[in-house]
């Protein structure tokens, strides 16, 4: 829904007349309807997955390759915050609604706003970095047996088979040269920021020397 849309959505709402479907997108109540259903598929992938593996899982992907997982992935962008084998927490943006929806399993319904911070949501946001990282490295490593040295150039990564291990972490190349390279990301919910030097070998916090 863009800038028009929710204008004369706006407008709807003010004079009391139901929401009607724009150019783009639905209304904001089926729009809402959508990420509430996703949140609540995704729950129900995440109860069959422990049935099979005695735990819950941060993993999608895994959720929809074995548990039949769907929803709008070019609407919706959907991820669990955190998951152990006592719980989890799900959390759901729609591309035309301001506010996110969430599940936290230990609490049973889908309710506005982001998953609570969890004493595992940390230490999977951290994962999602280091892990970004270490994709990153091994993609330029590709790219390096060409004979090119490193690059700074994201989307030759990418097409060395490179992504992010979530929306949430921000990634750059910060040098490369024939020899070797360094790259930072940071998390969305984390205030640090963790670099990789190739001369290392290891994602670690702080920043590339200059």
């Amino acid at each position: 829904m863009g800038r028009i849309g929710k204008a004369l959505l706006a407008v709807a709402l003010i004079l009391g007349a139901a929401p009607v479907a724009v150019a783009g997108g639905g209304s904001h109540s089926e729009d809402v309807a959508e990420t509430m259903a996703a949140v609540k598929n995704t729950a129900t992938a995440e109860e069959s997955y422990r049935t099979d593996h005695r735990k819950y899982t941060t993993h999608i992907g895994r959720l929809k390759r074995q548990d039949g997982l769907r929803y709008d992935e070019q609407s919706i962008d959907l991820f669990a915050s955190w998951a152990d084998e006592n719980g989890y927490c799900i959390e759901a943006r729609h591309v035309d609604v301001v506010k996110a929806r969430h599940y936290d399993s230990t609490q049973g319904n889908p309710r506005i706003g982001r998953c609570p911070e969890h004493r595992r949501a940390r230490g999977n946001w951290r994962d999602q970095v280091a892990g970004t990282l270490k994709n990153a490295a091994t993609a330029e490593e590709s790219y390096a047996t060409n004979g090119d040295g490193y690059t700074t150039d994201e989307s030759v990564l990418v097409a060395e088979g490179f992504k992010a291990e979530s929306r949430e972490v921000n990634f750059d190349i910060v040098s490369a040269d024939d020899v070797g390279y360094c790259m930072e990301a940071t998390h969305d919910r984390l205030r640090a920021t963790w670099f990789y030097d190739s001369d290392m070998g290891l994602p670690k916090k702080g920043r590339c020397e200059a």
